[in-house]
């Protein structure tokens, strides 16, 4: 085995949480500098959050597809390795919906 399907196999085993990350930082972020700043009103703030959120969220939802496919198409010595990623993933996409839910329910500032 090369290095190369290694390093793509840890990249796939990442991905997920990785995006699930990068949702934390933005929605918590911007959600700290639009109520620091107060340049949005309300409705705008929540438009723009929600906006972020479903963005992290479409690309976790395309994601699962692919690691699906690569799933479908593998080795069998692969096939840990891909299974572990789609479940990961699958796991991400629960946590992201998650964590943007108070962008909903709650008073933004």
């Amino acid at each position: 085995m090369t290095s190369g399907p290694t390093n793509r196999e840890a990249l796939g085993l990442l991905a997920g949480f990785a995006l699930w990350s990068l949702a934390f930082g933005l929605l918590y972020g911007a959600h700290g500098a639009i109520c620091a700043t107060g340049l949005l009103g309300e409705t705008s703030a929540r438009t723009v959050l929600i906006g972020l959120w479903l963005a992290v969220i479409a690309a976790l939802a395309g994601l699962i597809p692919w690691l699906l496919h690569r799933l479908r198409t593998t080795r069998q010595e692969l096939r840990f390795v891909r299974l572990a990623s789609l479940t990961l993933a699958i796991i991400a996409l629960g946590a992201t919906a998650w964590i943007g839910l108070p962008v909903l329910t709650l008073s933004l500032c």
